[in-house]
């Protein structure tokens, strides 16, 4: 998601990300249905990412924007998250063992480009997608 708010561009790779989740996001707030869930996590990792002038700006669409549901972490998420960290030898950032966990438990496609996750997630029977494979 930060690829999307960020002033910075790496274009040198083909399709640049930001196009990508750009396009994604568009896909989703023009959709009757689909919606993106974030936690506070996903705050945090953004306001770390971004300057405070992005930050701001992004914190403000997500909270605005009505395709966009702030979503809190429960209790359950944390418990599957920890057996899945056990599970891979705690090599896999908790956090983001969460938001499989949370994928799972809402039976919502958890949507990522990092292909380890995509590998647990898919070991794990969570639908998993790269962006631009829901475009």
């Amino acid at each position: 998601m930060a690829e999307f708010f960020s002033e910075r561009r790496d274009e040198s790779k083909g399709i640049p990300y930001w196009k990508l989740a750009e396009d994604f996001l568009d896909k989703v707030i023009f959709s009757e249905s689909d919606i993106i869930i974030y936690s506070d996590v996903i705050l945090r990792e953004l306001q770390i990412i971004l300057s405070k002038k992005e930050y701001k700006n992004a914190n403000n669409f997500l909270e605005n924007e009505l395709k966009f549901q702030f979503i809190k972490i429960l209790m359950e998420d944390r418990n599957e998250a920890r057996k899945l960290e056990s599970k891979y030898g705690f090599n896999i950032g908790f956090y983001d063992l969460v938001h499989i966990s949370i994928s799972k438990r809402l039976n919502f496609i958890f949507v990522t480009r990092d292909n380890q996750l995509i590998e647990i997630a898919k070991e794990n029977n969570i639908n998993v997608k790269k962006p631009e494979e829901l475009l």
